[in-house]
């Protein structure tokens, strides 16, 4: 009897936008019509801090007590999403899990650089934290941010008043679309050269975002786009 076959690796999905771009609700509608359109393929959402025990730790602890050092912060952020990579990412996508992140490592390049610290130490930080995982497809809700801040209510509602804060996210939602355009113009400029050179198209490559515009479709909608952007990869 021969080995048994290896099962495919699974994909990654993240889902990325700032407070109120409705992360949480589309990704648990992508993973619904996964699941309907897919029987077969197994999956996991997570939730970025707050999968895991120190996750969860961190997460409290940031909301609980003064963290007066940005630096402290974002080492803090990078031992929670290490843990995450290294005993539940990595192992799942390694049995063919698909996985839809509600949030992953393109926040904290947004987030933190808007925080004096540097995005040099952010990117080395955030290299070692991910030990080479990167999503299939980042997915950016975007939309004015007056707009996206009125939908939060419950525990963000007190952040809302905040002076300064809607300013913050402004600058925040600009470094989002930064990453994902500088990302996809990389993207496009490797395929560029590849033909080039000759090199065969790689089935399983597509631009590294998807750009939504949350507030002019509703989360169904914006998981159907997002789904049909990954048929050909659950198809294979």
């Amino acid at each position: 009897m021969g080995p048994l076959p290896q099962p495919k690796h699974g994909l990654l999905i993240a889902i990325e936008g700032i407070d109120g771009a409705g992360k949480s609700s589309v990704a648990r509608i992508l993973s619904n019509r996964i699941k309907q359109d897919y029987p077969e393929q197994t999956l996991l959402l997570a939730k970025e801090p707050g999968t895991t025990p120190l996750g969860r730790t961190m997460y409290q602890a940031i909301h609980e007590l003064p963290v007066s050092s940005m630096t402290a912060e974002l080492f803090m952020f990078a031992a929670a999403r290490a843990e995450l990579v290294e005993t539940v990412l990595k192992p799942t996508l390694a049995q063919g899990v698909t996985v839809i992140m509600d949030r992953f490592a393109a926040s904290t390049l947004a987030y933190q650089a808007e925080r004096e610290v540097t995005m040099d130490l952010i990117r080395t930080v955030n290299r070692a934290a991910l030990q080479g995982l990167e999503p299939t497809l980042s997915v950016l809700l975007d939309g004015p941010v007056e707009k996206l801040l009125a939908r939060k209510t419950g525990d963000e509602e007190p952040r809302k008043s905040v002076p300064g804060y809607q300013a913050y996210l402004e600058r925040v939602a600009a470094r989002y679309r930064e990453i994902a355009l500088t990302e996809n113009e990389d993207y496009h400029r490797r395929q560029e050269r590849e033909k080039v050179a000759g090199q065969k198209d790689n089935p399983r490559s597509i631009a590294p975002w998807l750009w939504i515009e949350s507030l002019y479709c509703t989360p169904e909608q914006a998981g159907s786009v997002i789904l049909e952007k990954l048929r050909p990869l659950l198809e294979e």
